[in-house]
């Protein structure tokens, strides 16, 4: 979502990068007028400061490192969704202001629906799915219409890349082995 360098202030005693901005954390980006389909961008600037560790086309270190985090954050998903859960106690001015735009008398319900992606993630479930399931929330008009569209001209369709057949065939794979959520069932 929101990453540009004003949203990262670099550790002078580490060198480590640290976020500061969350305002688009946690898949809201799907919810914008124009929603970001691209769950992470790996931009030139992120790839310009990562050389050599990015390697040809993003691969090396950098994308060793990304896995090896993936792997320790699911095997911690139970302490990372607690410390999470202070969003829901305490829930972002956006996702206040969100959650009273439509109605919902209920604050907790846009940061509880954020954790559950969450989880969804850290439990491996292929993130066309997730992100499918997050746009069938978005109020945008054109959103909504693409979401019932015909298969070839739908949300799913675009963002899991179905018109490539390696794609095709890793999406189809992940919903026979994660219950058949997609298909015009994830998130209706």
């Amino acid at each position: 979502g929101d990453r540009h360098l004003d949203n990262f202030l670099l550790s002078l005693d580490s060198g480590e990068v640290v976020p500061i901005d969350f305002g688009y954390s946690f898949g809201i980006g799907a919810l914008l007028p124009v929603p970001e389909i691209a769950p992470f961008r790996l931009t030139g600037y992120l790839l310009s400061v990562l050389q050599p560790l990015a390697g040809n086309l993003g691969h090396g270190a950098f994308r060793d490192g990304l896995e090896r985090c993936l792997m320790r954050c699911r095997e911690s998903a139970g302490l990372l969704l607690d410390a999470c859960s202070l969003f829901v106690r305490e829930p972002l001015l956006d996702w206040t202001a969100e959650s009273k735009r439509r109605g919902n008398s209920d604050v907790d319900w846009l940061p509880k629906q954020r954790l559950k992606f969450v989880s969804d993630r850290l439990r491996g479930v292929h993130p066309a799915l997730i992100l499918v399931q997050e746009f069938s929330e978005s109020p945008v008009k054109w959103v909504k219409e693409r979401l019932k569209a015909p298969q070839a001209d739908s949300i799913e369709a675009i963002v899991a890349g179905l018109h490539d057949p390696s794609r095709r065939s890793l999406f189809e794979s992940a919903l026979r082995t994660q219950g058949g959520a997609g298909r015009g069932g994830a998130g209706r």
